[in-house]
């Protein structure tokens, strides 16, 4: 559903799992199980919120993030974020600022299947979100190491896209960073 945009009918679906303590009876193993589906629920709400373009509740969000303090759902949750700022045009500078350091240990993930594809999404969505914001030397960079992240990863079909966007704000580019995208493109030929 949220793929396709029914965010309200989602929520419905999360609000039923949200708390499953009424199902009887629950040994230890079933009562982690409610706690864990209030934990799946409880970030569901949060990422359906956004989607939805409420900004208000970004702070909440982020704490929540920090307050899980698991990389993999801080990773998540900011490519949610991120994506919803392009989409929705919404500040979220002071939430990159809280998570500078978090996203500074996301190459950890470049091995990891699902997360190094996630990675290389909050990259290219930071690129477009700094290019929004017209800072475009953070985008041309942010833009550029996407790039290097998708001939690392051999994710070719993302690197059309990053291509694309570099391509789009080339103008914006420095001299050192038009010579550094030749040299990846004369090394991808």
């Amino acid at each position: 559903m949220e793929k396709r945009g029914l965010y309200q009918e989602a929520r419905t679906v999360v609000q039923h799992y949200a708390d499953l303590s009424w199902f009887e009876p629950l040994n230890e193993s079933g009562w982690q199980d409610v706690e864990r589906f209030k934990v799946y629920a409880q970030a569901n709400l949060y990422t359906l919120e956004v989607f939805m373009g409420n900004d208000g509740i970004l702070n909440e969000y982020a704490d929540y993030l920090e307050s899980l303090d698991q990389l993999n759902e801080t990773l998540s949750g900011l490519e949610t974020i991120i994506k919803s700022a392009n989409t929705h045009g919404f500040c979220i500078d002071h939430v990159l600022q809280r998570f500078a350091g978090a996203i500074g240990q996301f190459d950890c993930f470049l091995d990891d299947l699902i997360n190094s594809r996630r990675y290389l999404w909050v990259c290219y969505h930071r690129a477009v979100y700094e290019f929004t914001k017209e800072r475009y030397e953070n985008g041309i960079k942010e833009t550029l190491f996407c790039i290097s992240l998708c001939l690392e990863m051999k994710r070719y079909e993302d690197l059309a896209r990053c291509v694309a966007l570099f391509e789009k704000h080339r103008n914006y580019a420095s001299e050192a960073q038009i010579q550094y995208y030749e040299s990846i493109r004369l090394w991808v030929v």
